[in-house]
């Protein structure tokens, strides 16, 4: 899918952020299916008050900073109660107060510390962050909305209910014909970024204002621009008030990217560029890799970087080295839980593959399984060095050191018990499991039982499945089966479904139609008219972009939808939502489950089954166990796949699911409709969730319930944290 997005995109975000409500995603979309469109960066608007530089006073502003502890809920409606009842209105003035919420780092070392102290000291001397409050209102002088500048102030801030969560207050005064405020601006003068996660504004008639961000503020030593938040009130282009229109189209050009220039690691830039940093040709002819892109290498764009190109191929883009990070948009960076999750998972990976990497060195081959109780050995006992393996590394002089380490990580050495084994061993063997599972490989010819049916009634009725990997694959086999221990079939499998429940399709069309639900009477909602769709023009351009830039080799297929009408508008939403939530969770966090046996799921085999004229043919009628054995994966090779497995398969602590809302962006949305069509949609789901574990309690639904089979969850909405089968998480996040 392409990045990004230039749709009505408060009324699209206001969607997405309710049914992908990533800590990433603002009042503007940056999520990663969608992208902004591209046009020349134009000046900034009209007679907009300057923001001061650092150590500018304003004479107007009184600020103080005033935080209490305990629950942030409690305390935020105490606060709003309590600046209502304070907003004093004298002469024509209004006093109004804005209390932002800042999120800090939860572990931070020395360093970071010290620059947080400095920080404090910073912002209570009124230096450090400056707001100016827009209007939705014109000013007739400026022709541009009404604004009004004040700096956040604070000596040391207290907590709220979580330590990691800190929040200051400015004051303003506003003229009592000021408009409601639409927009704030942000400037921050410190010396790196933070985290905001919210504004709220208070003293005006209409209640508390929130101006939820979720996002990044950059410092103005990295950007000078200032950063724009707006208030959680969702318009179509042609609805925005006046005052802030030109806003909304200057946030739009700061989200573009124009083709040109290297990324920086603050920016929030979304572009398109071909894969064509795949390879390293600098270093080897080996390592060069051709281009995805053009007629016969067609495949979609990713995200541009704008790294130089390769001094041995101009086409090429260079490749980033560690430790340095690849860009990434600022607000689609892993959150810090997630990433120390990853990071975690990362240690396991390299204690997984300690023992085997070094039991490989000191072999003159790497080593295969000898029977299944050696690769049952890799969940009860770990991996371990077999003793004349580890009498050689006792006595290299880092013996100790390796003998702790092995100490250390024994508990991280053994694997998780893939679901497939855990009530049957032997499971995976059978061919209705192989069937449930749909995958594809080179099996023994079966009889093909059609329960009275023909071929054709089969395929009338949608019962007949064939995956073919035939006429894809054929092409490279002489190639592939040429490589030293890579072998593999082009083989073409046929389904035949027997029983009437197929769990993914089952379960899969509960998910859908509750989707679907939820954008139809969104969309209905900000475009009951016809002709409001083909007139947003900002949504039309967005739909141009996702075809015309993101999936630039496909761009002239005739399978391409149109966007014409509101029911066009809701089939692509509904499918963009569900090939990144429910689709993703079904192919993904199955992974470990069913492949991290690695017999069950291999992902090579090194031996072909061989002819009767072979000399291998003798062994293979022999031990045909044996033979199998040695045709998979090495112990090296299983554990590195099963370590990758394990890692994409887990979900973060602070992983958030379809159908809800993160705590701390629960003012996403002021909108009293769309949060009565969110809580529907939670409700809706909470019902699949009862649905769905009855089915898999149900004996008479074979493919969900039996002896040894595990029940299909991976449509479960909701999770906990690990390697669950289970969840669907709102966006993609790897």
């Amino acid at each position: 899918m392409a990045k990004g997005s230039n749709c009505s995109r408060w009324v699209l975000c206001s969607l997405v952020k309710l049914v992908f409500n990533d800590a990433y995603i603002s009042t503007k979309i940056h999520h990663r299916q969608v992208s902004p469109l591209r046009r020349p960066p134009t000046a900034a608007i009209a007679g907009r008050a300057r923001v001061p530089g650092f150590g500018t006073r304003v004479n107007r502003v009184c600020v103080r900073a005033v935080i209490s502890e305990g629950d942030k809920k409690k305390t935020m409606v105490e606060t709003s109660k309590e600046l209502n009842e304070s907003a004093v209105e004298s002469g024509g003035w209004v006093d109004v107060r804005a209390v932002i919420t800042i999120r800090k780092k939860m572990k931070e070392n020395l360093n970071e510390k010290i620059e947080d102290q400095w920080e404090y000291v910073v912002n209570g001397m009124g230096q450090g962050i400056c707001l100016q409050l827009i209007s939705d209102q014109i000013d007739p002088v400026t022709k541009s909305g009404k604004s009004i500048e004040s700096y956040v102030r604070g000596w040391m801030p207290k907590p709220l209910s979580h330590p990691h969560i800190v929040a200051y207050m400015a004051n303003f005064k506003v003229p009592h014909d000021f408009g409601c405020p639409g927009a704030i601006l942000i400037t921050n003068f410190h010396g790196k970024e933070f985290y905001l996660t919210e504004i709220v504004v208070h003293g005006f008639k209409e209640g508390p204002i929130f101006f939820p961000a979720n996002s990044w503020i950059h410092s103005r030593k990295d950007n000078p621009e200032s950063r724009i938040i707006f208030k959680n009130k969702a318009y179509i282009p042609s609805q925005t008030p006046p005052g802030i229109k030109d806003l909304r189209r200057e946030d739009l050009l700061s989200i573009r990217g124009n083709g040109k220039g290297e990324r920086k690691m603050h920016d929030r830039i979304y572009d398109y560029a071909p894969y064509n940093d795949l390879g390293n040709p600098d270093k080897g002819e080996d390592l060069a890799r051709p281009v995805l892109s053009g007629e016969e290498m067609p495949y979609p764009r990713r995200c541009r970087t704008g790294r130089p190109p390769t001094k041995s191929e101009p086409f090429s883009e260079s490749r980033i080295e560690k430790p340095h990070p690849v860009y990434v948009p600022r607000d689609e960076t892993f959150e810090e839980i997630k990433q120390n999750t990853f990071s975690a998972g990362r240690l396991k990976a390299l204690l997984h593959n300690l023992i085997p990497s070094i039991a490989s060195a000191l072999s003159s081959s790497d080593i295969s399984f000898k029977c299944f109780s050696e690769i049952d050995k890799l969940y009860n006992d770990g991996v371990v060095l077999k003793d004349e393996e580890q009498n050689i590394i006792d006595n290299q002089f880092l013996g100790n050191l390796m003998r702790r380490v092995l100490t250390a990580g024994q508990q991280l050495l053994k694997y998780e018990i893939p679901a497939i084994i855990k009530s049957d061993r032997f499971v995976w063997l059978r061919d209705n499991e192989f069937a449930r599972q749909t995958l594809a490989g080179g099996q023994p010819k079966q009889e093909l039982h059609l329960h009275r049916m023909s071929v054709e009634e089969a395929i009338e009725n949608k019962r007949l499945f064939i995956l073919d990997y035939h006429d894809m694959l054929l092409p490279f086999m002489e190639r592939m089966n040429s490589l030293p221990g890579r072998k593999a079939y082009a083989s073409r499998t046929v389904f035949v479904c027997t029983r009437t429940d197929y769990p993914y399709a089952a379960d899969g069309l509960l998910i859908w139609s509750a989707i679907k639900e939820l954008v139809e009477s969104y969309v209905e909602h900000f475009y009951p008219e016809p002709g409001l769709v083909t007139s947003d023009l900002e949504l039309q351009a967005w739909w141009n972009e996702v075809k015309n830039k993101g999936h630039y080799d496909k761009r002239n297929e005739p399978w391409w939808p149109k966007l014409d009408t509101k029911e066009d508008l809701c089939g692509i939403l509904t499918t963009m939502i569900w090939i990144a939530s429910g689709q993703h969770a079904a192919i993904n966090f199955g992974q470990y489950p069913f492949g991290g046996y690695v017999p069950n799921r291999p992902t090579l085999m090194r031996k072909l089954i061989p002819h009767e004229d072979e000399p291998e043919y003798e062994k293979f009628i022999h031990n045909p166990q044996r033979f199998f054995l040695s045709s998979l994966p090495t112990q090296l090779q299983a554990t590195k796949v099963m370590a990758v497995q394990d890692t994409l398969s887990t979900h973060s602590p602070d992983e958030e699911y379809l159908g809800q809302v993160h705590h701390l962006q629960s003012h996403c949305n002021s909108d009293h409709q769309v949060q009565i069509m969110f809580k529907k949609f939670s409700s809706k789901l909470e019902e699949i969730e009862k649905t769905i574990n009855a089915r898999n309690k149900d004996i008479r639904l074979r493919n969900r319930s039996g002896a040894g089979i595990p029940p299909y969850e991976l449509l479960l909405p909701l999770s906990g944290p690990g390697v669950t089968g289970r969840g669907i998480p709102n966006s993609v996040s790897i």
